[in-house]
Order: C-alpha cells, then structure tokens, then sequence
C-alpha cells in the first residue's frame, strides 16, 4: 500500500470541491449581462450588475490572458504557476462571489 500524505489528500479534497463551483460560477459570472439587458430596475442593481460582470469569471479570464500575453516570455512560467497553487483561493473567491450574486439577485426581485 502506497503512503498517502495530508497535503495529497487536501489537494484532492479541494480539487472535488473546486470542479461544481468553479463550473457554476463559469455559468453564472455571465447572468449580469442579462440583468442589464432586462427591464428596467432601480439604478443601484444596475450597478451591482456592473461590478458583478467587472469580477466575474470571464474578466478573471481575461486578466489572467492578458497577463500571461503581455509578460515577458521569461516570466510566463512564473505567471502560470502563482495561478496553479491558488485552486483553493479561486473557490473561495467564487463560493463569495456566487453568494453574494444570489443575495444581491433576491433582493433585487423582491424590492421591484
């Protein structure tokens, strides 16, 4: 029998964790482009909207290109691997980020 170590065991534990909400969040990060494109609503939901598409998983994405497009050809690895040991952090970011888009979504249909 192979010896298994704590840190293998949390890893895989966060990676089971990470795959539905990180999918989810994928999803959903996109909902506020149609909450800004439905009806009207008060301006402060709106906004809320705004920020939630400006820390959404597509512009998350799209910094992390960016950063990797534009760094140095030499410091590309450096920018992939600060990304590739942060799994856990990402989810919790996401976990947040889902939860407060689901509060701010259930306010915003109860108060219109």
């Amino acid at each position: 029998m192979s010896h298994v170590s704590r840190k293998d065991i949390s890893r895989l534990i966060i990676g089971i964790c990470a795959v539905p909400i990180l999918s989810v969040w994928a999803l959903v990060s996109f909902l506020p482009i149609a909450g800004l494109l439905g009806p009207e609503k008060p301006l402060i939901f709106a906004v809320a909207d705004v920020l939630f598409l400006l820390t959404g998983f597509g512009a998350l994405l799209a910094a992390l290109v960016a950063a990797v497009l534009f760094a140095r050809p030499q410091a590309r690895g450096t920018v992939k691997a600060g990304v590739k040991g942060r799994l856990g952090l990402i989810t919790a970011y996401a976990t947040v980020w889902l939860a407060l888009y689901w509060a701010v979504s259930v306010a915003a249909r109860t108060m219109v």
